[in-house]
């Protein structure tokens, strides 16, 4: 697995859906090594994560000039290690297709890519207008397999052009979370509910919370596109409303000091956490009362899916991905207006207002979901697809042994 970002954490999306994916993997039987960049001087160039080796013998590229050198490097490291594998999967469709698809064309291997991203940051909206864009669509034109997740995307790569034959819709499974059995219609009575929360507030003072307080929780990249900061619009107008509202915004990124500046100018600072990245969900998601998705182009392949799993009010933007992943079950989440403040200003007030309602709608779309595109499947899905792309073993012919026959001395 060739991924550009593999960590588990909530600051990059796909970095939490690489994980899952290759944990689900080994578990399920398959061997999986990892190939991703190093991202500072100081990280040992291999570590062992759950039992998959993860493997970071280069650095990342820094601009558009070091992705050439960047290149010729990680194609010479999987030349070089080529007889380890049977398929090279990389998991984002950007320069490091290019390698991949050149070493395996070397190496005779089988290659299978995976359209990452959603709505303006979708890989086939980036790629094009990159230094190596007609490099990388003549590399994926040579991949034997190309899955995607969503819909409006697998419609949009055929209309580009690509061979319908190698595409492979794959969608994305809710994982099974075993605290949302826990969840009650009044979580702020349950015990496990204020372990956690105690829990938290010992890892992040910032986390600390009142016995009735609401959490709002938002996850992703602190960025123009993440849509945080038309999100931090609608905090003071809440808090108004509601004084101990909490807002938990997860994750890092460019705008991270001026959405600090934006809160302490509102003077609402003391409300508002952003306590960095987490590796584990759980605790985070029990102690949320609701989970605002703000933009389309984020959080839609590892964060969403996990909170419906954790059966979490979701308050969501409305677009077609987010339409086809709740499709059949959308009175169960909140919508707004793709890139409107009012408008998710009042689904939040809506969601809080409604909670006890919005909570049980939460647990029931999680057994539905549970049972209609369960994490298990994708997972099944993607092994099936992995496997067929190499042949068997060959295996030995021996000649029958015939009981009647003596054995000679």
């Amino acid at each position: 697995m060739i991924s550009r970002h593999y960590w588990p954490h909530f600051s990059i999306d796909a970095a939490c859906r690489d994980a899952r994916l290759a944990d689900a993997l080994a578990r399920a039987g398959m061997s999986i090594e990892v190939l991703t960049p190093r991202y500072a001087a100081s990280w040992p160039e291999q570590i062992v994560h759950r039992e998959i080796v993860v493997h970071r013998p280069l650095a990342a590229p820094r601009g558009a000039w070091s992705v050439g050198r960047y290149l010729k490097l990680m194609e010479a490291w999987l030349i070089e290690n080529a007889h380890r594998f049977d398929v090279f999967f990389c998991t984002h469709c950007d320069d490091d297709v290019i390698a991949m698809v050149r070493a395996a064309t070397v190496k005779s291997l089988r290659t299978v890519v995976l359209h990452s991203g959603t709505s303006a940051a979708a890989d086939h909206v980036v790629w094009p207008a990159t230094r190596n864009g007609r490099r990388i669509g003549w590399s994926l034109d040579r991949a034997d397999a190309i899955v995607v997740s969503w819909p409006s995307i697998h419609r949009q790569l055929l209309a580009m052009g690509l061979n319908a034959k190698k595409l492979h819709r794959i969608d994305i499974g809710v994982p099974p979370t075993a605290l949302a059995a826990h969840r009650e219609d009044q979580p702020a009575s349950n015990d496990s509910l204020r372990r956690a929360r105690a829990a938290l507030s010992h890892v992040n003072g910032d986390l600390m919370l009142h016995h009735d307080s609401y959490v709002v929780m938002a996850c992703g990249e602190m960025n123009l596109l993440g849509g945080m900061m038309k999100l931090a619009a609608t905090v003071p107008p809440l808090i108004d409303i509601w004084p101990d509202l909490r807002f938990w915004l997860v994750g890092d990124g460019r705008q991270r000091d001026a959405l600090h500046n934006f809160f302490r100018h509102h003077s609402v600072r003391q409300n508002v956490a952003m306590p960095g990245t987490f590796v584990d969900f759980d605790d985070l998601f029990q102690v949320a009362d609701l989970l605002v998705v703000p933009s389309a182009t984020d959080s839609l392949e590892s964060t969403l899916p996990a909170a419906v799993g954790a059966a979490l009010p979701i308050v969501v933007a409305d677009s077609p991905d987010t339409r086809s992943f709740f499709a059949g079950a959308e009175e169960a989440v909140g919508w707004f207006t793709a890139d409107d403040t009012d408008s998710m200003r009042s689904a939040i007030r809506a969601a809080l207002i409604d909670l006890p309602a919005r909570r049980a709608w939460a647990r029931s779309l999680r057994r539905k979901w549970m049972q209609h595109r369960p994490y298990q499947s994708t997972v099944e899905d993607y092994k099936h697809l992995l496997e067929s792309l190499v042949p068997p073993p060959q295996r030995l012919s021996l000649p029958p042994i015939d009981g009647a026959t003596k054995r000679s001395n």
